[in-house]
């Protein structure tokens, strides 16, 4: 196993016991690490996004708009494996956060809102993967 694999699942670790006041220092980790020059880097933060938001569902809403941001600036890498784990990311969190009735209405135009404002945008590959 390389030293990657092991800082991923040590971080998955981390997100599991973490509590719910280290959800949003976590966070600020985890979008400083989307900056990093290195795709698999900035493909992890993403990734790790969604497993923290699974562990910690209620603490990480208070955080959605800014994570949707991070995810939604992501769809712009000019790497393809930075952006579909920026597509699946988002999947996994629509799937968490818009199951189940009437509360979910407010946090739809979460997601909506700045995927569309990609889609507008001139850019048809970060147009391609909002659609998506």
């Amino acid at each position: 196993m390389d030293a990657h694999q092991i800082a991923v699942e040590d971080l998955e670790k981390i997100i599991q016991a973490l509590s719910n006041d280290g959800v949003s220092m976590l966070l600020n980790c985890l979008y400083d690490a989307m900056n990093d020059p290195k795709p698999a880097v900035k493909k992890e933060s993403i990734r790790l996004l969604a497993v923290l938001c699974t562990a910690r569902t209620d603490s990480a809403a208070t955080h959605l708009t800014k994570i949707i941001a991070h995810i939604v600036k992501g769809l712009k890498d000019s790497d393809s494996q930075v952006r579909e784990a920026c597509c699946d990311t988002v999947g996994s969190l629509s799937t968490l956060y818009l199951k189940g009735g009437g509360r979910s209405d407010g946090v739809a135009s979460l997601f909506v809102k700045p995927l569309f404002e990609v889609i507008g945008e001139n850019n048809k590959t970060a147009q391609g993967e909002a659609a998506m």
